[in-house]
């Protein structure tokens, strides 16, 4: 879905707004998923897993998804806490072609 949102948002040429409201909001409900699951363990599956570094370079462009973090505080915890990782910020360092 986050996917979808950075097409219809970002990569068109022009906005479709259909694509960016449908996109949008249900980007915006699964950082109410998120949200949700990070209020009871610190990483998706309790602890720093694959699901974790899946899910990071997604939100780490939430600001192209239209969505501020402090609306979710615990995306916000977990995307600071993972974003601090070592080896997170050597690739996150690697310049996108």
């Amino acid at each position: 879905m986050f996917g979808q949102a950075h097409h219809f948002m970002r990569a068109k040429k022009d906005e479709i707004p259909y694509g960016s409201e449908r996109y949008g909001n249900e980007t915006k409900r699964l950082y109410g998923v998120m949200e949700k699951r990070l209020s009871e363990k610190d990483y998706f599956a309790g602890e720093y897993t694959i699901a974790d570094m899946a899910i990071y370079p997604w939100v780490a462009r939430h600001e192209w998804h239209r969505v501020d973090l402090a609306a979710f505080p615990n995306v916000r915890r977990w995307y600071d806490k993972v974003g601090a990782r070592p080896a997170v910020v050597k690739g996150m360092a690697v310049p996108q072609v």
